[in-house]
């Protein structure tokens, strides 16, 4: 009898273990390590925002290579807002044509909750953060159908990654600028600046790293 060996199969396997072990070793690496979520300061919420508990929100997958927590602060009176920040992890962290398609795939999930998006108003661009970060934003003009009657509404999207971190930062935020249930006919921007303004906007001063 000959005996014969396949050196080909060896050496696939060999691949083999070695890419599984790589896994592993990644897979660990990632699962020890703690998700710096990005949020708004205490001292930032005033004039009666505050955060709503019940819709924080974390998720872990793939065996911690993905990660992402939200924080979701509002403000509930005649001109209800407000704003979700989102804080992911990724294995490769997202680049910038990534990050806005994230963002805008997030905003057209509001149509879900009856809200209707005026393309047409889409307004871009980027700015720089307290927490020295370049932002990439889009903002649109919108409708709330889910109220009786529909109240005009202003939509934000702001994104950013945080090399310190390691995290990738989406903020979305949503005001009612109208009171046609209260025949109020001018519009009121107060909660739309409180999001989206420098200084002392809430998006201006997240803190991510």
């Amino acid at each position: 009898m000959v005996w014969t060996s396949d050196h080909g199969g060896a050496r696939w396997y060999a691949v083999l273990a070695v890419f599984v072990l790589v896994v592993v070793m990644v897979a660990t690496l990632f699962s020890g390590r703690q998700l710096t979520a990005a949020y708004v300061a205490d001292d930032v919420l005033v004039g009666g925002w505050g955060e709503n508990l019940l819709e924080r929100v974390a998720e872990t997958r793939l065996s911690g290579l993905e990660q992402w927590v939200s924080f979701t602060y509002e403000i509930d009176d005649s001109y209800p807002a407000s704003l979700t920040v989102t804080t992911m992890t990724t294995p490769v962290m997202m680049n910038e044509q990534e990050l806005r398609n994230q963002m805008i795939n997030t905003i057209q999930q509001q149509a879900e909750k009856g809200i209707i998006i005026d393309q047409a108003s889409e307004e871009t661009g980027e700015r720089l953060l307290n927490n020295s970060h370049q932002t990439i934003y889009v903002r649109y003009c919108g409708n709330d159908t889910s109220t009786t009657p529909a109240e005009e509404i202003k939509i934000v999207g702001e994104a950013w990654n945080c090399g310190i971190s390691g995290t990738s930062v989406l903020c979305i935020g949503v005001a009612q600028v109208s009171d046609f249930a209260h025949s109020v006919t001018a519009k009121n921007t107060e909660r739309w600046e409180t999001i989206v303004g420098d200084k002392n906007g809430l998006i201006f001063n997240v803190i991510c790293h």
